[in-house]
């Protein structure tokens, strides 16, 4: 056995301590089902917040999970109740001026009055302090937004009459002692979704309203929660509007996610646009940008990237169904104009459902991290179980480096696992077995590629399948010593990657 050189301890060092991506599926042992809800990067990696059902309870709590920067498990809290609880739904968990973490917490059963709170957790998820707000007949918020040290505002919902029930969209501002400093109410809208800080101290609101054309609600108030402007947008839409999630742009104009159907189409309880709108700050829309059209299609929540470029998470219901749901990333220009697209999956197969669109933050190495739910389809060990999904990607989009000049859109994660490459480090020859699933729909040729770390292609070959195994080797002697990306892929999508080291 050859010694190990300070240069190959060097190569191994680099090649651990990068951080190219990962992709993977979580729930707490003693719970049935899971979906994530925000999620952060911190000193040790990336902090989780999700809900998840208590088995023995049956129950919905919250917990709070921490992953390391690959991706592995280190560890988490949960926070139990007699009833069940509710953060809200997308990217409903804030980061406060001082690092740590607020939520506005809902508590509800069929037999009680809801109840919220307010609740501090540091940045290895335990609570700091939680506050008692309020309770009353229906309430709910959906998104919390903390503006400086001690106060928050939440969006959701709230009762105004108690007989007959009638809870209507409201917004309040809260401290962290759980004082209501402000409230406002909003009786022709069903539900706000999301709220987002944008100049001068103002909020953009997004909310659903109870109507057939443009149901989703974007609502600029003041500092003070008082209505500046409402709009309604999205075109025709029996089922549901966006989330209306805004995010403020570079040139202080508002981005905002969502979908569109124009008010004369046929399909309107089946198919939509995921579009882009751009509003001024006086509330006129500048330009719509129609990303994909598909089965219930949507873009749900967007940040800011490098280069004036930002990032969308969305997707649709794919026909056929393999699998149903695919999560669908985005990079734009200033513009709305679409630079590349990103479609991964965890599970596949028909009744899948891969929505890692709940959550999402931008990382220190310019790439993203998103959290949501997975579920293996009616042909899968745990069909329709929904789980934890978190999917880090790098500053092109890619799970594996390189994957960004492999020259596809799709990419099949489901298949990363059984992905066996040997030896690793290398001196000259690098084997390699891809374990398909029995039926697995490949498309034409399997292509073998070999990228360096700059990303240029040394190596690329043709790979013969034989029943559910690909298998082969790729000679990499002449190759300088470093870090190299391998890459699988059919004639459609990408199949799987790994790093390999050439010594």
């Amino acid at each position: 056995m050859r010694p190990i050189t300070l240069i190959q301890i060097l190569l191994l060092s680099a090649a651990c301590s990068a951080q190219p991506g990962f992709s993977v599926v979580h729930v707490g042992a003693a719970n049935a089902s899971g979906e994530g809800r925000s999620i952060f990067e911190t000193s040790y990696g990336y902090l989780v917040f999700s809900a998840e059902v208590d088995q023995s309870s049956g129950l919905i709590w919250l917990y709070t999970t921490r992953f390391d920067p690959a991706g592995n498990h280190l560890g988490g809290y949960t926070f139990r109740s007699p009833r069940n609880l509710s953060t809200g739904l997308a990217d409903c968990v804030s980061r406060s001026v001082t690092g740590n973490f607020h939520a506005t917490v809902g508590s509800f059963s069929s037999d009680m009055q809801d109840t919220l709170c307010i609740y501090q957790f540091d940045d290895q998820g335990d609570t700091i302090a939680t506050a008692f707000v309020q309770a009353e007949a229906s309430q709910g918020c959906r998104d919390c937004l903390s503006i400086n040290a001690t106060e928050n505002w939440a969006c959701g919902w709230c009762t105004t009459n108690t007989d007959p029930l009638i809870d209507v969209a409201c917004i309040r501002k809260i401290d962290i002692q759980g004082n209501e400093i402000i409230r406002r109410t909003w009786p022709n809208i069903q539900r706000f979704s999301t709220i987002t800080q944008v100049e001068d101290e103002s909020f953009l609101v997004g909310g659903i309203r109870s109507s057939i054309t443009d149901k989703t609600v974007l609502m600029k108030v003041s500092a003070e929660g008082e209505e500046i402007w409402t709009r309604y947008l999205g075109g025709i839409n029996l089922l549901g509007g966006g989330s209306g999630h805004s995010t403020l742009m570079a040139n202080g104009n508002y981005l905002i996610a969502g979908c569109y159907l124009p008010p004369d189409s046929t399909e309107a309880g089946e198919r939509s646009f995921a579009s882009l709108y751009c509003y001024s700050p006086d509330g006129e829309q500048l330009w719509r940008r129609d990303l994909l059209y598909g089965r219930y299609g949507g873009a749900v929540l967007s940040r800011a990237a490098t280069n004036d470029e930002y990032w969308v998470v969305g997707g649709y219901y794919q026909v056929p169904r393999d699998p149903d749901l695919a999560a669908t990333i985005w990079r734009v220009d200033m513009n709305g104009d679409t630079l590349y697209s990103r479609k991964y999956w965890y599970y596949g197969g028909e009744g899948a459902v891969n929505a890692a669109t709940y959550g999402i933050d931008t990382t220190s190495d310019g790439g993203l991290v998103l959290t949501g739910v997975a579920s293996e389809g009616m042909n899968g060990q745990e069909p329709f179980n929904h789980k934890t999904w978190i999917l880090k990607l790098d500053q092109h989009g890619c799970l594996v480096p390189g994957c960004h000049t492999v020259g596809l859109q799709v990419y099949e994660l489901a298949l990363q696992g059984a992905l066996q490459v040997s030896p690793n480090p290398t001196h000259d020859i690098v084997r390699f077995t891809l374990e398909l699933p029995n039926g697995y729909p490949l498309q034409g040729h399997v292509q073998a590629l070999v990228l360096d770390a700059q990303g240029k292609e040394v190596a690329r070959q043709n790979i013969s399948a034989s029943g559910t195994l690909v298998s082969g080797a790729i000679p990499l002697n002449g190759q300088a010593a470093g870090l190299y990306y391998l890459h699988f892929r059919d004639e459609e999508k990408w199949l799987a990657g790994q790093k390999v080291v050439v010594q």
